[in-house]
């Protein structure tokens, strides 16, 4: 069991660790950071589960949360710049999470992105992000965050084995959990502190992390499927840039890639 004792320890004067929950287990951390926020619970409520048991990424896919491996934590954020602002805090999490597991690892490893909200090692996915929001004078954003740890190979479902990783698998070693929640916690904060101002610089880090610029990718954003080569992420907004077969630039601010050559 994750010890709240540590994480409280660990993250002392984090502004994103102003109420630190920990659950033996939960349908879903972001569901319930959900309705915490909607109860008025504070910016830097931090909700962490043992086990989920509706986890979900994006589009609704369910996230399999193995009891006492991974990281599963939501937290609840009430940013004071414009609503407008609000997509950025996706690519922000995906790089202060990124260095914050760089960093806990000892470095030697490099953790890529995948636009907009994976983390990958060697090529398998190793974390995922959802935040999710609720609009108006009360507003807030929640940022769920999902990363696999102490997972082997045998540990994930005959189906996800080619594709998932984890920091043990990565790293070459185990680790503690605790050391890993603190790392990426405070490592989010300065990277939300950049939403408003310093994106560019979140974005041209996304760049160099990523695993998507220069191939040939399909993007499917509802019912439309666009295809092209990634060639760079909007310094404004965070969406990614595709070329087309005719030579034209697309901005797409949102949905779900998938590489289809190199």
């Amino acid at each position: 069991m994750l010890s709240t004792d540590a994480l409280e320890a660990g993250l002392a004067g984090c502004s994103l660790a102003a109420r630190v929950q920990v659950y033996r287990e939960t349908a879903s951390t972001n569901d319930l950071a959900m309705r915490l926020g909607g109860e008025g619970a504070p910016h830097g409520t931090l909700v962490f589960a043992e086990a989920q048991t509706a986890g979900r990424g994006r589009l609704g896919r369910r996230w399999e949360s193995a009891p006492g491996l991974g990281l599963w934590f939501s937290l609840v954020l009430r940013p004071a710049f414009p609503e407008a602002l609000r997509p950025r805090l996706t690519l922000c999490a995906a790089v202060g999470a990124a260095r914050g597991i760089e960093a806990a690892g000892g470095g030697g490893v490099p953790v890529g992105v995948k636009w907009p909200n994976d983390l990958q090692i060697g090529g398998r996915k190793i974390a995922g992000i959802l935040l999710e929001s609720r609009s108006g004078a009360d507003g807030f954003v929640v940022a769920g965050i999902g990363i696999n740890v102490n997972h082997d190979v045998g540990d994930f479902p005959e189906t996800l084995r080619g594709i998932a990783g984890s920091l043990r698998l990565g790293f070459g070693r185990p680790f503690a959990r605790e050391e890993i929640a603190c790392g990426v916690v405070r490592s989010l904060e300065t990277a939300f502190a950049a939403a408003e101002h310093g994106f560019a610089a979140i974005v041209e880090e996304c760049e160099r992390r990523s695993v998507l610029l220069g191939r040939a990718v399909e993007l499917r954003a509802g019912e439309e499927r666009i295809a092209g080569i990634a060639t760079g992420i909007d310094p404004e907004t965070g969406a990614l840039v595709l070329r087309g077969d005719d030579g034209g630039h697309r901005r797409v601010g949102f949905g779900e890639v998938t590489v289809i050559g190199r």
